[in-house]
């Protein structure tokens, strides 16, 4: 393989094939909330139990998926789940286009899915290392997130209109199709991604997850970060939980309406890439990722004082969150490839689920339970606070904020 080379062979298949996931992920982020409120009538905690069902098993199965994935072969870990999500989706397509789908089987669709996303998600970025070389993780971060960025921009508002104009099934449909399509081309990568150190009779599971979060928290960089994502990600699934339900009963906005506000907000994810390699130079990794950090209160705190005579509060609010992830990530994540051997990057990687999205469940289920208890404009409220308090322990790390890539 040509390591050297930034957009080598193998690189270019692992860039479409998760191009195309995007694609199709974004279909089904606006089509499952939807399918619970237009087909079932669910409520705010019903909605809510979505968003829960669909990042609860990062909490259940990430560290353990961490440990499988670095016990085996990444290019066939990616190829069986998207395989596997392509016909669980086309499945739950079938039988929600049909009419015939209880709703609790359409939670356990949702679950399903997810948890096969944590596979393919830790092996996707596990396997970046083998094919890319050392000096170039961060351009290949960085090219990822714009493509991400550009696909989160358009990914909404298209969406919405195929929603608005072929029915809400239609959009799972399409992420169905996407699993398979990138399946396929990953069939293509080379056999060979696995680290030679790791060998699976060595160390039990529990050993291995133990040894993975020991290596996290005693690292004076891994370490705040992972407390402050803890904190911030449980506010980003109190606010997520309740977004779509938020703009369709209290902004009273159509599917339509929505995906387009959330396309035009979602420019920032677009800018957010171009601009990270910008900000990491300038300002150092480490400050990046505590503005990154910070930009989603603010955003929350806009979607907060909107109304429905103001969504441009809630435009500027969705540009401020979405130009969030693409700072975090791309800094976040080559520090991890830098910092951690190759042998341990699927368990280091579960530990930001289980912390992060992992706790995503735990937000959806508080804002599902202060929406109904109080006001669904409360609980967005709630999520600001909880987002200001992460910032303390990545705000105190003061390696954190000195902290700059080797390359820059």
């Amino acid at each position: 393989m040509l390591k050297n080379l930034i957009i080598n062979r193998d690189f270019g298949l692992l860039w479409t094939s998760t191009a195309i996931n995007s694609i199709g992920n974004q279909m089904s982020i606006i089509a499952f909330p939807l399918v619970g409120i237009y087909l079932y009538g669910t409520n705010a905690m019903e909605t809510s139990i979505m968003s829960t069902l669909t990042f609860l098993p990062n909490l259940l199965f990430g560290s353990h998926a961490g440990v499988y994935t670095d016990l085996h072969n990444k290019k066939r870990v990616l190829v069986v789940s998207n395989l596997a999500n392509f016909f669980v989706l086309f499945l739950l397509f079938l039988f929600t286009v049909t009419h015939t789908l209880p709703l609790f089987v359409f939670y356990a669709g949702i679950f399903v899915s997810s948890s096969l996303g944590i596979f393919n998600g830790f092996a996707f970025f596990s396997a970046i290392p083998f094919i890319v070389n050392r000096k170039n993780l961060q351009e290949a971060n960085y090219r990822l997130e714009i493509t991400n960025g550009t696909i989160q921009t358009v990914g909404p508002s298209l969406g919405g209109t195929i929603i608005q104009l072929l029915t809400v099934p239609f959009a799972m449909l399409v992420d169905a199709f996407s699993f398979l399509a990138a399946g396929i081309i990953q069939l293509f990568l080379p056999n060979q991604l696995q680290a030679e150190k790791l060998e699976k009779k060595q160390t039990k599971y529990w050993g291995q997850i133990k040894e993975s979060y020991l290596f996290v928290f005693r690292h004076e960089i891994l370490s705040p970060i992972a407390l402050s994502y803890f904190f911030v990600v449980l506010s980003i699934g109190l606010f997520q939980s309740l977004q779509v339900y938020y703009l369709s009963r209290v902004m009273h906005l159509n599917a339509s309406l929505i995906g387009i506000v959330l396309s035009i907000g979602n420019i920032g994810f677009l800018i957010g890439s171009i601009l990270s390699k910008y900000l990491s130079k300038k300002i150092g990794s480490g400050k990046s990722v505590i503005l990154s950090l910070f930009l989603y209160s603010l955003g929350f705190f806009l979607y907060f004082i909107a109304s429905p005579s103001s969504l441009y509060f809630i435009i500027l609010g969705q540009m401020i969150i979405s130009f969030a992830p693409p700072i975090y990530n791309v800094n976040v994540l080559t520090m991890r490839q830098k910092l951690v051997g190759k042998e341990m990057l699927a368990r280091a990687a579960a530990i930001w689920r289980v912390l992060g999205r992992g706790m995503v469940p735990v937000g959806a289920l508080i804002g599902g339970f202060i929406s109904t208890i109080f006001q669904t404009r409360t609980a967005i409220l709630v999520a600001v606070v909880i987002g200001l308090i992460g910032l303390i322990p990545v705000i105190m790390s003061k390696k954190l904020r000195d902290y700059r890539d080797s390359v820059d």
